[in-house]
């Protein structure tokens, strides 16, 4: 039966690490992108929502 060394799997570990070490900021940019265009895209949809009331309740917007 062989088994793994500790510096085997030290090493596995530590690289393991590493490559998450370096992915991590592109997700974590990628997420807050995709969070922010989310926030943007409701307040978009409320203030749209807000504008269309005001239309029906006042009337057309003339200049």
């Amino acid at each position: 039966m062989k088994a793994f060394t500790l510096s085997e799997v030290l090493i596995t570990i530590g690289i393991i690490g590493l490559v998450a070490a370096m992915t991590m900021p592109g997700v974590i940019k990628n997420y807050q992108r995709k969070e922010t265009e989310t926030r943007l895209q409701r307040a978009y949809s409320i203030i749209n929502q807000a504008f269309m009331a005001a239309q029906v309740k006042h009337g057309e917007i003339k200049d």
